[in-house]
């Protein structure tokens, strides 16, 4: 698969994200020369809010049926996410700064565990501690999205405000710059790495069924 993509030179990859608004990536599938746009993530999205929590010593804003995101939820998760620990009340959600999440969208987290990035798969409500994005689809591929801001994670202590326990605000992800391809070539990108996830989960169930039947084989072989 790598084989289909033109590699233009040995250069750092995060060195193509400069100040400029208009750039070329080092590595390109072929057929695809354009410069690439850089709008401010704010821009690209319809909505980008963060959440907010619910009274916890008030019984009657929780056990509902809203399911409400975590960061715990976020990192045992993974990319999808399909279910979490907690659920909250309609009453829960009116009386704070919730809101309901509609699917399809992009979970990323500010607080503490800084630039972890999700797509939800359920309507969900979230803590303060995450922005949750609606993108604008006629102009950045979902996956896309969530593929640049997973790479992104390695720059992201460079945007955390001083003075806070490494946080970052909703002011500061808005104004994040997103390097923006045509939406052909952002389809090309996602379901290539896309693809990679899937052989990676593949691959990883398979080395876990090895190692339980190597564990039961060698049970048998020295007791």
């Amino acid at each position: 698969m790598t084989n289909n993509i033109q590699k233009k030179n040995n250069g750092e990859v995060a060195s193509k994200y400069s100040d400029t608004s208009h750039h070329q990536p080092t590595l390109r599938f072929p057929n695809f020369t354009d410069n690439w746009e850089e709008k401010k993530l704010g821009d690209i999205c319809k909505k980008a809010r963060s959440g907010g929590t619910p009274k916890s010593t008030n019984r009657d804003f929780y056990n509902g049926n809203i399911p409400f995101l975590s960061i715990a939820d976020m990192t045992k998760s993974g990319k999808n996410i399909f279910k979490t620990e907690k659920k909250i009340t309609k009453l829960g959600l009116d009386n704070s700064s919730a809101w309901i999440v509609p699917k399809q969208s992009i979970v990323y987290s500010m607080y503490a565990s800084v630039g972890f990035v999700a797509i939800n798969k359920i309507e969900l409500a979230t803590s303060q501690a995450m922005i949750n994005l609606i993108p604008k689809r006629n102009e950045i591929v979902l996956e896309y999205f969530y593929y640049y801001l997973l790479f992104f994670k390695r720059f992201v202590y460079r945007f955390i405000e001083t003075g806070t326990q490494g946080n970052l605000n909703a002011q500061i992800v808005k104004n994040l710059d997103i390097p923006i391809p045509s939406l052909s070539e952002q389809e090309k990108i996602a379901f290539f790495l896309t693809s990679l996830d899937d052989i990676i989960n593949s691959t990883g169930q398979k080395i876990t069924a090895l190692e339980k039947w190597k564990k039961g084989l060698m049970q048998k072989m020295f007791v």
